[in-house]
């Protein structure tokens, strides 16, 4: 089958390194293109992985320009490759991306939903009837990351569910098995892998990390990640005296390396549509810690693989990873138990599920 993965950018994020992974299933042509080129932090590994990547530029003064550019890109780059399928991994413009590939004769479509519904106020409601009663009508599927979003998208009111499903994300677990011989950090190391944004809740951490030190004053941060908080976060380190036990990587593309080396994976965000980072700290045999959120408890299966904690209560937050480094990594058994729970998710499995719902 022939697919066409359309995402705003290839910028260095979760979605743009899903798609990577799909790019791994060998038994399917598939191309990508990017409405953006900017940043085009992930772009050099999009072209190991395929030589069928297409780049426009959708960037307009005004948002019906905006709209009408998107429809015309997605036209065109359908009418160039003839997907049999095309994927919007885009959930905001995913109805002129569908528009845009059904005015070329693609019949058949999905949407990734990543990120749960904003319906908390009549805004948040009247935009997703906006988006998707247009993609319920094109007969397109929404396949949501997780059970979470799913039920979340089934709440609101007059929104036809019956297109609406679930798969999980895929990794490559093997990537980030560790091998034989791991050359680990001499202190305690934490680390937490995520964008520099205030959904990821790094304030939390870093505040928590203060009652860390006071009872490990070894122990080591690390924080794997770029974003528009950098500064601001490194200013606090800085004012609280936390420099030299926090270290920030910048956007890495040796995160199983860095995994290998610490001992605890800790993560504080405040909203996650699923949450991979964990599957792959998983894998690299390391004990969690994270937020109680539903998409963490989710693939956490509630606290069997990880442990769940209020972190806006810092004097437990602090608690728990304490505990957490003083156990150091998972033990074999604990190991063999997450390699097992984590095959369900490889690449070939979500490619499989999702081209099962399009086609039945």
């Amino acid at each position: 089958m022939r697919i066409l993965h359309v995402l705003t950018s290839p910028r260095a994020e979760g979605t743009p390194r899903l798609v990577l992974d799909w790019l791994t299933v060998q038994e399917h042509e598939q191309h990508v293109l990017f409405l953006n080129s900017n940043p085009p932090d992930l772009l050099p590994l999009f072209y190991e992985a395929t030589k069928n990547v297409t780049i426009t530029d959708s960037n307009r003064s005004s948002y019906l320009r905006k709209c009408f550019a998107v429809i015309s890109a997605v036209r065109k780059t359908c009418s160039a490759t003839q997907p049999d399928v095309i994927i919007s991994w885009n959930q905001g413009y995913s109805h002129w991306i569908v528009l845009g590939a059904r005015l070329s004769g693609v019949k058949k479509s999905i949407v990734h939903g990543g990120c749960e519904p904003q319906v908390s106020n009549l805004r948040g409601r009247l935009y997703s009837y906006y988006v998707h009663w247009p993609l319920y009508a094109m007969g397109t599927q929404l396949i949501c990351a997780s059970d979470f979003i799913r039920n979340k998208f089934k709440q609101i009111p007059l929104l036809p569910d019956s297109n609406i499903f679930f798969v999980p994300n895929c990794f490559q677990a093997e990537k980030f098995f560790p091998p034989q011989t791991v050359v680990a950090a001499s202190e305690p190391v934490a680390i937490m892998v995520a964008n520099l944004e205030p959904v990821k809740n790094h304030r939390a951490l870093l505040e928590t990390w203060k009652l860390v030190l006071e009872a490990m004053p070894e122990a080591k941060l690390w924080l794997v990640g770029r974003g528009s908080l950098r500064e601001e976060l490194e200013n606090f380190c800085r004012d609280n005296h936390l420099s030299q036990n926090v270290i920030f990587w910048g956007e890495r593309r040796d995160v199983p390396d860095l995994l290998w080396k610490a001992q605890v994976f800790v993560f504080s965000s405040s909203s996650e549509g699923f949450g991979t980072v964990l599957l792959e700290a998983l894998a690299a045999g390391l004990r969690i810690v994270t937020s109680d959120i539903p998409a963490c408890r989710e693939v956490l299966q509630n606290g069997r693989y990880g442990v769940l904690v209020d972190v806006n209560n810092r004097q437990l937050f602090a608690q728990t990873i304490i505990e957490a480094l003083k156990q150091g990594k998972l033990n074999h058994d604990e190991w063999q138990k997450s390699r097992e729970y984590i095959e369900q998710f490889t690449p070939a499995v979500m490619v499989k599920r999702y081209l099962e719902i399009v086609n039945q």
